[in-house]
């Protein structure tokens, strides 16, 4: 598990906590959900309940900081360390290390791996130096083979928005860039993930407008009128987001109460995929 930090934080260790509980919850979410499918299976063919399901256990999660910040890294390196008399209550304390990766005492030579953690890393490394103004066509250049490529086109924008938090990065500096990169090709970049923001846009509309439906029809107070309103919306937000519905999840939607539906629709901008839906449902539905 990696984490970026452009700055000391003492709390560090505490939003680590938090994110290795929800990456073990998610495991476990998934194991749950294939011991069920295995009963069922072995159910369907006259089996013991239990035949092939082993001890769950858990996969363990190493935390790395990414440090490219001006001062020098030094903060607690146990979990423990921020609780008040820790020694007294150790036996009870949470607690866990990290490696720590300060992006200043590397060279660019020991930089390695694919090609989008390079640039990452190299940008990173740079973002408060003024050699950012000389390195960066060059830290470019090394993606000058899959540009052409979607998933470049993607993380060019997600790179050009963080250089761009840097306010001495103007536009024209990033188009400059872009060409000297790119063989002249910087204007051309930055008008694809122009349209791509457009792009952004125009769903944001498309949900302006499907909530403005839902809340027409429920200043009407009615109680169909409710819910139909916000199970539309949640039909259009699958269909934006993974094409097609399958049947069962329209299905499990109508059925839902109010309180379920607003639950759904709350927890969607997290799933990165349908199966995301799925265990969401098998953790917070019970027929």
């Amino acid at each position: 598990m990696l984490e970026h930090k452009s700055y000391i934080d003492r709390w560090v260790l505490f939003q680590l906590l938090g994110y290795i509980v929800q990456i073990g919850d998610r495991e476990r979410m998934v194991n749950k959900v294939k011991r069920k499918r295995k009963r069922e299976e072995n159910k369907a063919n006259n089996r013991p309940e239990n035949e092939g399901i082993e001890t769950e256990y858990l996969t363990p999660v190493i935390p790395i900081i990414v440090y490219h910040g001006s001062e020098h890294w030094e903060c607690s390196k146990h979990l423990s360390e921020l609780y008040k008399g820790n020694d007294l209550y150790k036996e009870f304390l949470p607690d866990f290390n990290f490696l720590a990766i300060n992006l200043n005492n590397y060279d660019e030579s020991q930089i390695k791996g694919i090609v989008y953690l390079q640039v990452a890393l190299l940008i990173m490394k740079y973002y408060f130096s003024d050699e950012l103004f000389n390195k960066l066509p060059d830290i470019f250049s090394l993606l000058a083979d899959l540009v052409q490529q979607k998933s470049t086109i993607e993380f060019l924008s997600i790179v050009l928005e963080y250089i761009g938090t840097n306010q001495r990065c103007d536009e024209d500096f990033l188009k400059e860039s872009l060409d000297k990169a790119f063989e002249n090709k910087g204007e051309e970049i930055m008008h694809t993930l122009a349209e791509k923001l457009v792009d952004k846009y125009s769903l944001a509309e498309k949900l302006v407008d499907k909530y403005s439906l839902a809340d027409k029809w429920i200043d009407q107070g009615k109680k169909e009128g409710k819910k139909e309103g916000k199970t539309q919306l949640l039909s259009f937000l699958f269909e934006e987001r993974f094409g097609s519905i399958p049947q069962q999840i329209t299905k499990q939607i109508n059925q839902a109460d109010d309180k379920l539906i607003e639950d759904l629709t709350r927890s969607f901008l997290r799933f990165q995929s349908i199966n995301d839906y799925y265990l969401w449902w098998e953790k917070h539905y019970s027929p």
